[in-house]
């Protein structure tokens, strides 16, 4: 799955990157993204990862998508929210504290 460009349209420039973290194990993807600081604010956070989660449904065999955040109120908490990710719990990551972050497959 692996990682992706994001590019705006008007002008045309790249603005960020994410993707996929490892391959789905046990139908569960995590994503991420960074934004360049110059162009947060306009939603593009959002539209990423809201294409990585349908990109990510569209294989059968992932039912959930996680992502992580850092332990406080934050933009990329609110991403996660307004995408229906509810928060999960908390993990160790690189030695640090997450929350976790859920999203899983509508039956």
């Amino acid at each position: 799955m692996g990682a992706r460009l994001f590019v705006a349209e008007d002008p045309r420039r790249l603005v960020g990157w994410g993707g996929f973290k490892a391959p789905a194990a046990g139908g569960v993807v995590e994503v991420g993204c960074e934004i360049a600081q110059s162009c947060r604010g306009r939603g593009l956070a959002t539209a990423a990862v809201a294409a990585l989660v349908v990109e990510a449904f569209a294989h059968p065999e992932i039912d959930t998508v996680i992502a992580h955040t850092l332990t406080e109120h934050n933009a990329s908490n609110c991403i996660q929210e307004k995408l229906a990710f509810r928060h999960d719990g908390q993990d160790t990551e690189d030695g640090q504290t997450v929350w976790r972050y859920a999203l899983r497959r509508r039956a």
